[in-house]
């Protein structure tokens, strides 16, 4: 019944007209087997346009995986790798950079899991570690000229530079310490306090403390920006303790001993994380690793130790995946499949072509799926969060970050074009985060007047070039006449 055909849209025709029938296991892996015949054998194979016909196919796949063979989700997990080649089945109105050289190397930089490593292997070398002075016992013990500058750690507008000024680098501990006294994680993990603060300490001293970006306030930043998140009504309809635990565990944890440099950089350079993880999700990888790691390996520090094994391996793959989430490979997949499966069903308004309505209890069911709960994290995760190539001889895999052509203006209000915008859209109509939205306009406007201002001076220096080349020419067909 499913010939291994060549055409993407007759096998995704035969696969929708069986979503509500009961198919034998030799009959799905036939009919997944010949979709992925014709993706491998398509040159390009996001012809099929119809927005609503690419979700039917990837929910079909999903929902087929759950309660599949290990045979049958070996050929689904085929399908789903080729598809996931081409993030334009996910993207939706991704704009092109094909005329923009800039925002097309910036993006392509980001999205690239770098080009052909070169013949010389060469590393880069972690930086020592230095032992964290933040040596409280409890929240009560903070010192009270600290404690003003945590009273708002549950608001949008927190002030984590701030923070990181007076404590000198470190605020992770004690600002973490706080947030999840708030949602009662040692509870949860049936963790002491000691125990706790103890790791926390661990986490902060593995992070670079000379990275100028990737450093314990980034990692201490992206768990309040996520805390902020789970106190949204949606999302505190839908989340349990376990699902929040992960979020601000996995946002603590999530860029744990960056090196600061990319994921391209690292396999570009054969750098021994690369080579461990075979140049794939190398930094993500290696930063939740290294969490469960140092975790694990220390009993006084393990604040795992007393969950059950059930628990902890369900907290352990959440984090995992919300932490792996963080790749920008991965990006417009993310967006795009919460954007089409979680957002356009809740906001549909009737009367639209297209359009399928859901009551508020098809709504909670369908948020509350574990697949869904698990996209909704990835997102919030992202919501919430070099040019040594050149030196050592290696590709410059953004050539938009070359600092003798670098235009940061331009670069930022590109970053926001092309990953930002639709993201924050879909978020804040998911769960209500206007700040966001504001913040974002705001930015936009900011680096968009600067790189105005930057054209424009541009183009005086290339008329006044002009003009003295026309003035150079001029005189020199005078002083031609005259001779």
């Amino acid at each position: 019944k499913f010939p291994e055909s060549i055409s993407i849209e007759a096998c995704c025709e035969e696969l929708l007209d069986t979503q509500h029938n009961n198919f034998r296991c030799q009959q799905k892996l036939t009919a997944f087997a010949a979709l992925a015949t014709a993706l491998t054998h398509c040159s390009d194979a996001v012809e099929i346009t119809n927005d609503k016909f690419q979700i039917q196919v990837i929910n079909l796949i999903n929902v087929a995986q759950e309660n599949s063979n290990p045979t049958v989700a070996a050929a689904l997990d085929r399908v789903l790798e080729i598809l996931h080649q081409s993030t334009d089945l996910y993207t939706g109105e991704l704009p092109s950079t094909q005329e923009d050289k800039m925002t097309s190397d910036y993006v392509g930089g980001l999205m690239t899991g770098g080009s052909k490593p070169p013949e010389k292997k060469r590393q880069v070398m972690l930086q020592p570690r230095q032992n964290s002075s933040s040596n409280i016992q409890s929240l009560s013990e903070i010192p009270e000229e600290l404690l003003a500058y945590l009273d708002n750690d549950d608001d949008w507008s927190f002030d984590i530079i701030e923070l990181e000024r007076v404590t000198e680098k470190k605020p992770m501990v004690y600002l973490a310490m706080k947030t999840l006294q708030r949602f009662n994680v040692c509870h949860f993990l049936q963790c002491s306090e000691d125990t706790m603060l103890k790791w926390l300490q661990v986490i902060q001293d593995h992070y670079h403390a000379d990275n100028c970006y990737h450093n314990a306030t980034h990692g201490a930043d992206v768990m309040q920006s996520s805390a902020y998140f789970l106190e949204r009504d949606r999302i505190k309809s839908i989340f349990d303790e376990m699902d929040e635990v992960a979020s601000l565990l996995g946002a603590l944890v999530h860029d744990l001993d960056h090196p600061g440099r990319t994921n391209p950089f690292l396999i570009n350079s054969q750098h021994k994380l690369a080579i461990l993880y075979n140049d794939i999700t190398v930094l993500e990888s290696h930063h939740v690793s290294l969490a469960f790691q140092l975790t694990t390996r220390d009993d006084r520090i393990n604040i795992f130790k007393n969950m059950s094994r059930e628990d902890y391996k369900t907290l352990r793959q959440s984090m995992i995946d919300i932490v792996l989430a963080t790749e920008m490979a991965k990006h417009f997949e993310h967006v795009g499949k919460f954007a089409n499966q979680i957002v356009a069903p809740l906001v549909a308004k009737e009367g639209e072509e297209g359009a399928e309505r859901i009551t508020e209890e098809e709504a909670l069911e369908m948020l509350t799926k574990s697949e869904n709960r698990t996209l909704i994290k990835r997102v919030l995760i992202k919501c919430s969060d070099t040019d040594e190539e050149k030196s050592k001889g290696l590709p410059i895999v953004m050539p938009v970050f070359d600092r003798t052509t670098c235009n940061m203006p331009h670069s930022q209000t590109s970053f926001i074009d092309f990953f930002l915008r639709e993201m924050f859209s879909a978020w804040h109509a998911f769960c209500d985060v206007p700040q966001l939205v504001e913040n974002l306009n705001n930015n936009y406007a900011y680096w968009k007047q600067l790189a105005d201002e930057n054209k424009r001076a541009e183009e005086a220096m290339r008329e006044a070039a002009e003009s003295e080349e026309e003035a150079a020419a001029a005189e020199s067909a005078d002083e031609e006449r005259t001779a």
